[in-house]
């Protein structure tokens, strides 16, 4: 492989989310994240009760509509590439 195909892969983006907001009536649970994952690597989430990461996650598995903002998933765009992602996924 040579170098330019390695740095390509490399700035690959898997997770990109952008100014993503998550309310639940009055309350809001999510309030502009952004996050960019570049393939391969790790990601954690900390944070105390109630920071948002459950609600996060359970947008990034389409368990749930952000109210707002833009997630994409390895180019796909959530919630439009649900039933896709779903497929491919085996499930």
């Amino acid at each position: 492989m040579d170098p330019s195909s390695v740095l390509r892969l490399m700035n690959d983006v898997m997770i990109e989310i952008k100014s993503l907001v998550k309310s639940f009536g009055s309350t809001t649970a999510l309030r502009g994240v952004n996050l960019s994952v570049p393939d391969g690597e790790f990601v954690t989430l900390v944070g105390p009760n109630g920071a948002g990461k459950t609600t996060l996650l359970r947008i990034l598995a389409t368990l749930s509509r952000p109210t707002s903002g833009a997630v994409r998933i390895d180019g796909h765009e959530l919630p439009k590439a649900q039933k896709k992602l779903v497929a491919a996924s085996g499930w």
